[in-house]
């Protein structure tokens, strides 16, 4: 008699595809999760790289920069992206390279601090010619999921751009 019913036990097939389905939603859950969390670090990147690209462009449009204007053209960062701590740091500067060196002439900030000589000497900055600017643009802001995963939280995306002014070697900033 035990190995009769032994033997119907281990023939039914009732109840399978509930354990299958237990056994795979929590993987598939997994995956869904982590591909609407890698979209959205992707989706915030773009956004950083473009508000820096697009501030950059701004900025090269001009010859003399106002205080108005620079106020406005720092926070052109803010609406393009977002950060989830809510600061979105930015920071603009005219670097010119003379004597074989780069230098900065001028540099602003929002919510960060202004680009000196001595941080100049870890950029990988382009090549340009003797007494020739350069616009340089920062941006970074803070992501976290808002799904839990250890791997996307608290990163620090940041876009650097860099133009020759067009209308004129060299930009004004008024203070």
């Amino acid at each position: 008699m035990n190995r009769l019913v032994m033997q119907k036990i281990l023939g039914c097939q009732k109840g399978v595809a509930a354990v299958e389905f237990a056994i795979i939603l929590p993987l598939l859950l997994l995956i869904l999760f982590g591909a609407v969390s890698g979209f959205q670090l992707y989706k915030r990147d773009k956004s950083v790289d473009y508000a820096a690209s697009t501030v950059v462009d701004l900025i090269s449009r001009f010859s003399e920069i106002s205080t108005t204007d620079r106020d406005a053209i720092l926070a052109i960062p803010e609406v393009l992206t977002s950060s989830d701590d809510g600061v979105v740091q930015t920071r603009i500067a005219n670097i010119e390279f003379r004597d074989s060196q780069y230098f900065v002439r001028w540099s602003r900030d929002k919510n960060w601090s202004h680009l000196t000589n001595a941080d100049l000497s870890g950029l990988s900055l382009p090549v340009i010619g003797e007494y020739d600017t350069l616009l340089y643009v920062e941006v970074r802001v803070k992501f976290s999921s808002p799904l839990p995963f250890d791997a996307f939280k608290n990163m620090n995306l940041s876009s650097i751009s860099y133009a020759r002014p067009l209308l004129a070697g060299y930009i004004h900033m008024n203070d």
